[in-house]
């Protein structure tokens, strides 16, 4: 999977995708969702299977606006096999940049997935930050392996949208070589709709309509 020896599968967090679910039968995607990386409720259950990217506090805001939009209810389960059913209907994936969280929180419940031991870099600021190591192999690696991701056949050619500005800087270093930063749309990250006096939150949904068509 990597050449970086530490990744635990443990803390593996597999995307809502085709790819990646291939168990589900009929899973067609017309537009791609990148989210950041998985944090402490998406690496929390000892099965693989469901571990999901999206389930904490955050993304509890952003599947009940996608329910409201694609199915005037708010989505409230959020198991994994109801979400990539919920996607599979709907037709888009949704992926994590990294696939193994970036966040050093994530150290305070589960101090073996601290980023620095596994993936090599973190999201915290200081030499080791992501951004700073950007043209290491470390990086260079997780990056590859994301443009694999979206390079899939089930992917490919799709429109892509970015879940805040950490994850479309990681989209736009794995793609900028392919794509125009145009092509890569940006929608506000659900743990920042509060700010702005719910301004954001408004944008997202805006966006989201467009997206959808709805």
């Amino acid at each position: 999977m990597s050449s970086i020896p530490n990744l635990d599968p443990r803390y593996f967090v597999p995307d809502l995708s085709p790819q990646q679910r291939g168990e589900v039968r009929n899973f067609f995607v017309d537009r791609v969702f990148v989210a950041e990386s998985p944090h402490i409720h998406e690496v929390e259950p000892e099965d693989r299977n469901e571990r999901r990217p999206l389930c904490g506090a955050a993304g509890r805001r952003w599947w009940r606006m996608l329910g409201e939009l694609l199915e005037q209810a708010p989505l409230q389960d959020l198991c994994s096999k109801s979400l990539v059913d919920f996607c599979a209907k709907h037709r888009f994936a949704v992926l994590n940049a990294i696939q193994f969280p970036l966040d050093p929180a994530v150290t305070r419940l589960f101090p073996q997935a601290d980023p620095l031991k596994t993936l090599g870099f973190s999201k915290a600021a200081g030499v080791r930050r992501y951004k700073r190591m950007k043209d290491s192999e470390e990086v260079r690696g997780r990056l590859t392996e994301l443009r694999a991701r979206l390079e899939h056949p089930a992917l490919a050619g799709k429109p892509i949208y970015a879940l805040g500005k950490d994850a479309e800087w990681f989209l736009l270093q794995a793609l900028g070589d392919l794509k125009q930063p145009a092509s890569v749309g940006w929608i506000p990250h659900p743990s920042a709709w509060w700010r702005q006096g719910g301004k954001l939150e408004n944008d997202a949904r805006e966006k989201l309509k467009q997206v959808f068509d709805c």
